[in-house]
């Protein structure tokens, strides 16, 4: 889990159950076109996890048992996928074209779940030559410019 500045570091000391499936497969029927693809399911929650509630403010005195809430950040479905065609275009240097995407649903921002970040999908594209000896790569991240985030620290509902 990255470490950010909106979550507590005692989220890394608690109790957690974790339990998924990762299934990855490539294919390359033609020396010119590759395709990849993943898909990865993702169950994740404290089995034990007593903190001071924050809500509905931070000085509420408090304890309280999130278990079995869901662990932030963690999307529980993520689907990768590529396209990739090549060519060659002198007899050292070859070009290539390549279209990716990647899907992740919706997870929660914080610890309490409160918070819930929408799901999440973004389309890339690389354009590039390369030799044995160098290779040259324009690209383009999230080109339909998807703005939901990938995390937020502050409490307002993200939809």
């Amino acid at each position: 889990m990255p470490a950010l500045g909106g979550l507590e570091p005692q989220l890394h000391h608690q109790r957690k159950k974790g339990r998924g499936l990762r299934s990855r497969t490539r294919s390359r029927s033609e020396r010119w076109l590759s395709v990849n693809a993943a898909y990865s399911y993702t169950e994740s929650k404290f089995k034990d996890f007593i903190a001071r509630d924050v809500f509905p403010a931070p000085s509420t005195p408090a304890n309280r048992q999130f278990a079995p809430n869901k662990l932030p950040l963690v999307p529980k479905h993520t689907i990768l996928a590529s396209v990739r065609v090549t060519q060659p275009v002198t007899d050292a240097i070859g070009g290539y074209v390549e279209f990716g995407g990647r899907y992740t649903s919706a997870k929660w921002a914080r610890f309490d779940n409160r918070v819930l970040i929408k799901g999440k999908a973004t389309f890339n594209v690389r354009l590039g030559l390369e030799s044995e000896m160098w290779d040259v790569t324009v690209f383009g991240d999230n080109i339909f410019n998807n703005t939901v985030p990938d995390y937020t620290r502050y409490f307002p509902q993200i939809n």
